[in-house]
């Protein structure tokens, strides 16, 4: 598994084949891209409840001009009702 020193450019007295370095790699490579997504998916579910407790707090602020209706009478630019 491990390659005596001379076989590569550099090596101390054992060190890893390439082969096995690029696994090594792309396994600490893949760790750290689903650690990041992770993060990245917590901040939007955070994002995410700050945005619908927003909308909410607006929807009950329109509630109670919902149930005002709209009187013709009080509207100065109302048409005239023949």
């Amino acid at each position: 598994m491990f390659v005596q020193k001379g076989a590569f450019p550099d090596s101390s007295r054992y060190s890893f084949p390439p082969c096995l370095f690029s696994i090594l790699f792309f396994i600490l490579i893949t760790v750290f891209l689903e650690i990041v997504g992770e993060v990245q998916l917590r901040n939007y579910a955070h994002f995410l409840e700050d945005y619908s407790s927003q909308l909410k707090e607006i929807e009950e602020a329109l509630d109670g001009n919902v149930a005002e209706t709209w009187d013709i009478t009080l509207d100065p630019i109302a048409l005239q009702v023949l």
